[in-house]
């Protein structure tokens, strides 16, 4: 890859990491190295590297919205509440996986692919139904108990 700047002020450690929007038409598995250049002469100072996406994460929070509002408000959670991801991977594979809420009704799905999902969750016995309110990675919400195109990108959390 040529031209893409990273950093312009010296680095001093022998390892460091960092990461960087990827340029359009880099993808997983692509090799890049690092270089810097200095008075005109450029030294590769890394070795190549395959391209890695970084794994995301889905998770929320099945709680007794007490003050009917639709948020989280500390209400208490709801323990055991089955919740279902899913969809598509950006390889074409189908997900499906299945989680139960923890003790304070909260739930996580972990080491995703970039891609689009689904969640649904089951309704709990005993509880009125409450508003459905999407995250910070959107989707639609129009469906009771069922959220659609969620759009993951590498490292989404």
């Amino acid at each position: 890859m040529d031209g893409l700047v990273v950093a312009t002020a010296p680095i001093y450690s022998p390892r460091f990491r960092f990461e960087l929007p990827l340029p359009g038409g880099v993808t997983e598995g692509t090799l890049l190295t690092a270089t810097a250049t200095a008075a005109g002469n450029t030294s590769e100072f890394g070795p190549m590297r395959a391209v890695q996406f970084a794994p995301a994460s889905l998770s929320g929070r099945v709680f007794v919205d007490r003050n009917g509002n639709g948020v989280d408000d500390g209400e208490p959670g709801i323990e055991g509440v089955r919740i279902v991801l899913a969809g598509r991977n950006d390889r074409g594979e189908r997900i499906r996986l299945v989680t139960f809420t923890d003790s304070d009704g909260s739930y996580e799905f972990t080491d995703l692919r970039p891609g689009r999902y689904i969640i649904r969750e089951r309704q709990p016995a005993g509880y009125v139904d409450g508003a459905d309110i999407v995250g910070s990675l959107g989707g639609d919400n129009s469906l009771n108990d069922r959220f659609r195109q969620i759009i993951v990108g590498p490292g989404d959390d």
